[in-house]
């Protein structure tokens, strides 16, 4: 609501770019963390969310929906050993 009709369709079209890369990594069985309809829904609403409110705003959420995929895929994904103690 209020926003400046341009970027309202902008964010469709990033959403819909995000909603494909999702879809492609699911049938190419790309990583598992998509098998999870749970993680998938969540990752969707917050990248709208960053989307709209920037991530700074959004990074606790984030944080918290990245506990939901495994450690090993997460590493995986971001190409980083990640400090287990540090979360």
């Amino acid at each position: 609501r209020g926003m400046d009709p341009e970027l309202v369709g902008w964010m469709r079209n990033l959403r819909s770019f995000l909603t494909y890369g999702i879809a492609v990594s699911v049938n190419t069985g790309l990583t598992p963390a998509w098998e999870n309809d749970d993680v998938i829904r969540q990752m969707v609403a917050l990248c709208s969310d960053i989307l709209l409110e920037g991530l700074p705003k959004r990074m606790d959420d984030l944080r918290q929906t990245l506990e939901l995929i495994p450690l090993p895929v997460r590493e995986r994904i971001s190409g980083i050993k990640l400090d287990t103690k540090a979360e």
